[in-house]
């Protein structure tokens, strides 16, 4: 379902598929069975493929907007015979339980869950930042939240980019940030461009004053439901998580001492309505982050839930179904000040993957 040269072509396979599924009647009770290799390691197995995590958007949203259907990944090693393996299936294919990710190594059988780490007070700065801080998507939504928080410590080096050259509306928001004496810098760069980042790295950073963390804010909104999407409205999607974070490896790879930080989406894990092509960027980023951290070099992927006034849920259409979905979440969304406090707890934790909630995944 994955190839090399087209990280995503095995996402738009599914993504077909399932929009097929979703423009006709089927059969109450019907299941996808979507096999793959390499998607999950467990503990002493080799480097998964994250382009493989994209087929769980397309899965776990099935359900959501097909009633009556659902899918599940079954991600497999070396079963021994044949036979073992069609058991195996034939036994997912039967299963009712609501696993929309299953391994199988060694004729063991395995779900994934969630540990539940306690809030703690976590103090603003204590994460060191200085250094230059490349924040993409540096003024807009969560960059934009995050870089005003930084931007307190007038120690700071913040270098924002995004798509959108600089204008009035932007300046004032760098002057704004500039106040408490933080140095804050705006480069109109597109994050998917590889060449322009390149192009970045040998103009802004040097020796003196190297590139220390990255934070990778930017994204674009769910294009939504699998009838209504389309290749390239999906690809757009995708684009901003995929290809830049690829391209910010590839470019600052050897760079920022102080990690990668990808800030990723609670959907890649519940598979919303109507973000099927969101929730599968989201998951690469999650798959990304477990597959090349390393303690010299961490790679930390955020996956938080919807935040009140900022972030993407504050920019999804007007659809009656999203905008049910928002107003049901309005109870829970993240306070601005609660998820600062909680990004700098998370970055602490030192882990490749946290889910950042305010109510129990276990319900």
């Amino acid at each position: 379902l994955t190839s090399s040269v087209n990280p995503t072509a095995g996402f738009e396979n599914l993504r077909t598929l399932s929009r097929q599924l979703a423009g006709r009647q089927t059969v109450p009770g019907s299941r996808l069975l979507v096999v793959t290799t390499g998607l999950v390691a467990l503990a002493g197995e080799q480097t998964i493929d994250p382009a493989k995590s994209l087929l769980l958007g397309p899965a776990r949203v099935l359900s959501r907007e097909v009633p009556g259907c659902e899918a599940r990944v079954i991600d497999l090693a070396d079963q021994g015979p044949s036979s073992l393996l069609i058991d195996a299936l034939l036994n997912e294919a039967r299963d009712e339980a609501n696993n929309s990710l299953v391994l199988w190594r060694n004729h063991r059988r395995w779900t994934e869950d969630v540990v539940a780490v306690p809030r703690q007070p976590a103090n603003v700065h204590s994460v060191d930042f200085t250094g230059v801080t490349l924040i993409t998507g540096g003024l807009g939504g969560l960059g934009e939240t995050l870089a005003t928080a930084l931007a307190t410590n007038p120690a700071a080096q913040l270098l924002l980019i995004g798509r959108t050259p600089l204008q009035p509306t932007l300046e004032v928001k760098l002057a704004r940030l500039r106040q408490s004496g933080a140095t804050v810098d705006y480069r109109t760069v597109d994050v998917c461009d590889e060449a322009a980042l390149l192009a970045l790295r040998e103009d802004f950073f040097t020796a003196d004053r190297p590139c220390r963390r990255i934070i990778h804010a930017a994204g674009i909104p769910a294009s939504g439901t699998l009838l209504r999407s389309d290749t390239e409205k999906a690809s757009r999607v995708l684009a901003p998580k995929v290809a830049g974070t690829l391209g910010l490896w590839r470019v600052f790879g050897e760079q920022p001492s102080g990690g990668l930080v990808l800030m990723s989406s609670l959907s890649a894990r519940l598979g919303e309505f109507g973000q099927a092509d969101y929730a599968a960027a989201n998951a690469f980023l999650d798959a990304f982050a477990t597959a090349y951290h390393t303690l010299e070099r961490p790679i930390i992927s955020l996956a938080w839930d919807a935040w009140d006034e900022v972030g993407m849920a504050a920019r999804l259409g007007t659809s009656p179904q999203l905008a049910a979905w928002h107003e049901s979440r309005r109870p829970r969304l993240i306070k601005p000040a609660d998820g600062v406090a909680a990004f700098h707890a998370a970055v602490a934790l030192g882990e490749p993957h946290v889910l950042i909630t305010t109510h129990d995944l276990a319900d």
